[in-house]
């Protein structure tokens, strides 16, 4: 995991994407990471009738039971795309395929990064949180206090542990930097007066 500690990526700014538009108007313009990471694990293929292997099953026709993913994995479909700092390593981008409802996109006109949903619900700020983890980022400090409390709304028992943990920490850390520079504005006040 890189240093991020000091790294503060601010969730108001997400960016709002109509992946409709943006697919219509610039196919190019994006990388769907996610889904070159799942047609570039899946190894099964679907044989013709007459024995003939085609291409795999991810290239083929999208999805691939024997690996777990199916046609919807992997497609922006909520219009919004939450920043990461860099390009998670290859195996992370597979786990946040497999393990929640969002992929990594890439603006490949401005290098940008985003943490995309591919399915919808009423508050995925659970499973969002835990993409950011297995990207191998921290949960970013707006979203560390918006995630939801109530328990396993949109992960598992072990994954909702894992995420009230790391939301704690970065709470006490933003609380430990605002005590650090409120103790400097009052020691600057005190010159002045």
């Amino acid at each position: 995991m890189k240093n991020m500690e000091m790294i503060s990526i601010k969730m108001d700014m997400a960016h709002f994407i109509d992946w409709h538009d943006e697919f219509k108007e610039s196919p190019d313009k994006w990388m769907n990471h996610g889904r070159r990471m799942a047609e570039d694990s899946c190894q099964h293929k679907i044989q013709d009738k007459d024995g003939s292997s085609r291409e795999t099953n991810m290239r083929y026709s999208g999805y691939c039971e024997q690996c777990g993913f199916s046609e919807d994995d992997c497609e922006p479909m909520m219009n919004y795309g939450y920043p990461l700092c860099y390009l998670p390593e290859e195996d992370k981008i597979v786990k946040i395929v497999k393990n929640t409802c969002l992929t990594v996109m890439e603006n490949q006109n401005t290098g940008e990064y985003f943490l995309v949903l591919c399915g919808g619900g009423m508050n995925l700020s659970q499973s969002i949180a835990h993409a950011y983890l297995l990207a191998g980022h921290r949960i970013p400090d707006e979203l560390a206090f918006e995630v939801c409390t109530q328990p396993c709304l949109s992960v598992g028992k072990k994954e909702y542990v894992e995420i009230m943990k790391e939301c704690k920490c970065e709470l006490e850390n933003i609380q430990r930097r605002a005590d650090e520079r409120i103790k400097k504005i009052m020691d600057s006040l005190k010159t002045v007066e």
